[in-house]
């Protein structure tokens, strides 16, 4: 399936809109109340690659196309679009068609789901839009169609994305909408009306993108360093240009053919910082554990009890272990739950919603 070009803008500082034509159009106002969502580490893509970003410039060959990109891959200062550039260059002076097509796409965004990486896929968690409770998880209860719908491809330019990944939006969290097809299927699943559904992804996995490009541009000019194929004074030699055209320079790119991941398609993205309503939480827990008696199981008063008195003494640490607190908190609304139909659980489990999805994860 082919999608138009991405565009970005910028709405009004520090609010970036990042549009992904293919994804259905939303509202930015009020976007504010996201949930915490597990962080994933940068790729580690072909962890050897490492051992040749230990160089010093000044030992460098004068002039060698291959060491100046080598070096610039492992710089993280240098512009990705300007690596990018340089990368399109040693690969079209050597004609190395693989190379300059990934390039292309890299520079200039995915037409086609098939032509996508594989690290372009990114996992995130499914939420929607509540009117009075903010951004509330979504389970659809089938652990297949979960998956599915949790993942999604990143098809923008990759100096696109690099906008998410400056110093102002550290810590932000990008909120990606999802098409009027997939809205339909969840609100038909969960009968339910809204029609703001939204894949929530923390923005290191942006991170971990322009991370695996600059890996295997590294692992380009490995290769061709291992080949002899230096391009001292700015230029190839013939010799130099034959041995490459012999070469299949496959780094691992990987597509996603076949795959029933969704396309980040006609709509947008957003950023918004996360905040931990503190406050809230301890009245929250306070205005419980005085009622708590009104539960029948004497087991069930005892573990509510315990839950709420580990949140509260989290609350008052000088470093909030959150990881702990949601825990917690989970076993709280477990408990409420299986009191269907009593007041505590009319009452109580509403106001836990928010309070859960506010929490940064530790």
């Amino acid at each position: 399936m082919a999608v138009s070009r991405a565009q970005f803008s910028v709405e009004r500082p520090p609010l970036l809109i990042l549009t992904l034509l293919g994804i259905a159009h939303i509202s930015v106002n009020g976007f504010d109340d996201a949930f915490p969502l597990p962080t994933t580490t940068a790729n580690s893509h072909n962890s050897g690659s490492v051992a040749f970003c230990l160089y010093l410039k000044k030992g460098m060959a004068m002039g060698s196309l291959v060491f100046e990109l080598r070096a610039d891959a492992c710089d993280d200062n240098v512009n990705i679009l300007s690596l990018l550039r340089k990368a399109r260059v040693v690969s079209a002076l050597l004609k190395v068609q693989t190379i300059s097509a990934w390039l292309e796409h890299e520079m200039e965004g995915y037409e086609l789901l098939d032509d996508i990486p594989d690290y372009r896929k990114i996992t995130g968690r499914v939420i929607y839009r509540h009117p009075r409770h903010g951004s509330i998880p979504v389970d659809v209860g089938h652990a297949e169609l979960q998956g599915l719908m949790s993942q999604m491809a990143m098809n923008n330019p990759l100096s696109q994305l690099q906008e998410f990944t400056t110093e102002p939006n550290r810590g932000r969290t990008l909120g990606l909408a999802f098409g009027p097809e997939q809205c339909n299927e969840l609100r038909s699943l969960l009968q339910t009306p809204t029609s703001e559904f939204m894949l929530e992804i923390p923005l290191n996995l942006i991170d971990r993108i322009v991370s695996s490009v600059r890996n295997r541009i590294v692992d380009f000019a490995v290769e061709l360093e291992a080949q002899g194929i230096l391009g001292e004074d700015a230029t190839f030699t013939r010799e130099e240009k034959l041995v490459a055209s012999q070469n299949n320079y496959n780094i691992t790119i990987g597509t996603m053919n076949g795959s029933q991941i969704q396309q980040a398609t006609n709509g947008s993205t957003q950023t918004y910082n996360q905040t931990t309503d503190l406050e809230g939480l301890s009245t929250f827990v306070e205005s419980l554990l005085p009622v708590i008696g009104q539960l029948n199981s004497s087991v069930e008063r005892e573990q509510l009890r315990s839950d709420l008195e580990t949140v509260r003494s989290q609350i008052k640490a000088p470093t909030p272990r959150f990881g702990i607190i949601r825990e917690s908190l989970h076993s709280v609304r477990t408990i409420l739950e299986g009191t269907a139909g009593n007041v505590l659980a009319a009452q109580y489990l509403p106001l836990l919603a928010p309070l859960l999805a506010g929490l940064p994860l530790s």
